[in-house]
């Protein structure tokens, strides 16, 4: 409810959702038990939700949402899932369009690696790339290789998709 006043008080902003829903013990805390944030976020047109798996991620995340609310006066609030969990962080793809992708919703994190007798793609977001990423290199024990898409927000996927069939 107080998403929605915000929304019609033309509020603009970042929400940090700092230690996401499900990730954790429910014993440390109710803020714990809440897995679906980002799909109340979808319901209200004001709200775009994140889910970024890395660093990088969140800063253009972040520089874009500052362009859109003051750069293009833009009335949004973007939610973003953070995790606390500890791993290493990758550079920045080197595709030149994996940004506009990533901002879009869904960009090849990696590419299938060569050779392989079959190839799959696995799709991750926030904290569960760490997951997909060792599938990827279980998978590979088997000879199948893995492209890795991150999904960096579900909603606009939506969103999307429902434009395109009207």
């Amino acid at each position: 409810d107080i998403i929605w006043q915000a929304a019609d008080a033309r509020a603009r902003g970042f929400l940090l959702g700092a230690t996401a829903g499900r990730t954790t013990l429910n014993g440390e805390g109710l803020q714990h038990q809440d897995g679906h944030s980002l799909l109340i976020g979808v319901s209200n047109p004001a709200v775009i939700g994140w889910d970024p798996s890395f660093a990088y991620e969140v800063s253009y995340i972040i520089e874009h949402g500052i362009q859109e609310m003051w750069g293009k006066d833009k009335d949004l609030i973007y939610y973003i899932s953070l995790y606390n969990e500890n791993h290493p962080m990758p550079e920045v793809p080197a595709d030149p369009v994996w940004k506009e992708h990533m901002l879009k919703g869904l960009y090849k994190f990696r590419p299938a690696k060569e050779g392989m007798s079959h190839t799959v793609r696995l799709i991750g977001s926030g904290s569960i790339m760490q997951q997909v990423l060792k599938a990827a290199d279980m998978l590979e024990d088997f000879g199948v290789a893995s492209e890795i898409w991150s999904a960096t927000n579900y909603g606009e996927l939506y969103r999307e998709a429902v434009r395109a069939e009207r």
